[in-house]
């Protein structure tokens, strides 16, 4: 049996999809241009899955993370996520004994470490060189720095579990990435896996995070069932989750673009008068101390009176299956090639 094309054919940009292969054309939804880069990148929206993409779709590379992450750092690293942590519970009892774990995109290796308490032999990979010394640090000896590609091409042996969070829309080629994740589990090897919600409340507090390059692909729930079925898995638990941390984080990011928006549109035509058109500020200068000090007052001091406006909130938006981030829990079915 052959296996599924993973790579759009060569021609015109953006007339295939990257996610299901569909050809074009697809609807333009906006136009970007990066402040980090200078790049101008369309977002394209395919019918046949429901996925948006950027045209072009080209990773920036590590270089321009280190440049951009600061407008998306918070002050206060998060915890795990609990959903996370609930699936890790599942995933052990999935697999018992001895089995083993990889984490693609490991960072710091923060969710490594839960998995090796639950009982999981564990392995990562991240291209961050600061994040994995972190790792090794912390007693995670199997971690790598290096790319997925690189790793998956010399990789020491298959995994019972890949899990990869917060990845795929980061992604130039997200189903020849699915390819090297099947070719590295052993048979039956699930994966588990979150990635934003393209529905998700409060949008326009994701601000650059969601737009390209830093986010090539948006993904909706048939989205990614599409994409797991054309690379050989099945779905086995689909959902969207949220949680009060999220709301809380949303709402925050949220007001700031307000606040942001409103300093610009007072202070553009002065600044305008004065000196004419104002270049943009340098990515060094991203995020503004004004900004640093915004966010820490609004998690140390607006966010804990707001609590059980978060708590409600978020009952309301699991009653009604809404989230921030699309979770799959996927087997392997059709080995790969």
């Amino acid at each position: 049996m052959g296996t599924p094309t993973t790579t759009p054919p060569a021609g015109t940009p953006g007339a295939f999809c990257p996610v299901c292969l569909a050809p074009g054309p697809h609807r333009e939804l906006l136009t970007h241009t990066d402040p980090f880069g200078g790049g101008v990148y369309l977002l394209r929206s395919c019918a046949a899955c429901g996925a948006d993409f950027s045209d072009p779709m080209k990773n920036p590379g590590p270089e321009w993370y280190a440049a951009a992450a600061p407008a998306w750092t918070p002050s206060v690293p998060s915890p795990i996520p609990s959903w996370r942590l609930r699936e890790l519970s599942r995933l052990r009892a999935a697999k018992p004994g001895a089995a083993s774990l990889l984490e693609v995109g490991c960072s710091d290796g923060a969710f490594l470490l839960a998995a090796r308490a639950a009982g999981f032999t564990v392995s990562g990979v991240d291209f961050d060189a600061a994040a994995t010394a972190r790792a090794r640090a912390a007693g995670l000896e199997a971690v790598t720095t290096a790319s997925f590609e690189t790793f998956a091409a010399g990789a020491p042996g298959k995994f019972d579990v890949i899990v990869f969070f917060q990845t795929l829309e980061h992604l130039s080629a997200p189903r020849a990435f699915l390819a090297q994740v099947a070719s590295l589990l052993n048979p039956g090897g699930l994966v588990f896996f979150d990635i934003p919600d393209a529905g998700r409340p409060l949008p326009s507090g994701s601000g650059l995070i969601d737009l390209p390059p830093h986010h090539l692909t948006r993904w909706r729930a048939v989205t990614v069932r599409k994409f797991l079925e054309a690379g050989g898995f099945e779905p086995l638990a689909l959902g969207s989750a949220v949680d009060r941390l999220l709301l809380r984080d949303a709402a925050g990011s949220a007001l700031a673009a307000a606040l942001g928006r409103f300093k610009r549109a007072l202070t553009r035509p002065a600044a305008a008068a004065a000196a004419g058109p104002a270049a943009p500020p340098p990515p060094s200068a991203v995020p503004s101390a004004a900004f640093r000090v915004f966010d820490f007052c609004y998690r140390r001091l607006a966010a804990p009176l707001l609590a059980p406006v978060f708590f409600f909130w978020a009952l309301l938006l699991k009653a009604r299956g809404r989230g921030f981030y699309l979770c799959c829990r996927a087997v392997l079915r059709r080995p790969a090639a």
